[in-house]
């Protein structure tokens, strides 16, 4: 009796190519402190990202901070936890930040954005004076 085998080759090709945003975070998020917020950030296959946030003067690498942010370690989300109102940390939760994408052909940015947590009443007088003065100035 004869044998037969099937041979099947299967091949994948990757392209690699200079790293491209699949989601870019938003320009603004603001949240209560009762609230967890997920900022997400995903680049293209092949994409390292990595969290920094501007001090002032410089962009520094973002750290896990226990309690009030980390960065997710499966998809690399920014993560604020709620937190009580004497945990506020303005360095912290009122801050810009920026995700960036890197791989060996290079690295980007996204845009800033601009990270407004604080106590539930703080946040709606915040919302309602920036669209209003927003409100005024297109008049």
């Amino acid at each position: 009796m004869k044998k037969s085998f099937i041979t099947l080759n299967i091949w994948s090709i990757v392209v690699l190519d200079e790293p491209k945003f699949i989601y870019e975070p938003p320009s603004r998020v603001h949240f209560f402190n009762t609230m967890e917020v997920i900022i997400e950030c995903v680049g293209s296959i092949s994409s390292q990202i990595s969290w920094y946030r501007n001090d002032g003067t410089n962009w520094s690498l973002v750290n896990n901070i226990t309690g009030l942010r980390i960065i997710r370690s499966y998809d690399n989300a920014l993560v604020f936890s709620s937190f009580h109102a004497n945990d506020y940390n303005p360095s912290v939760h009122s801050s810009i930040y920026r995700c960036f994408a890197s791989n060996s052909y290079g690295t980007i940015a996204s845009r800033n954005v601009f990270v407004r947590g604080g106590l539930s009443k703080d946040i709606w007088l915040s919302f309602f004076l920036s669209y209003f003065i927003i409100y005024i100035k297109k008049s």
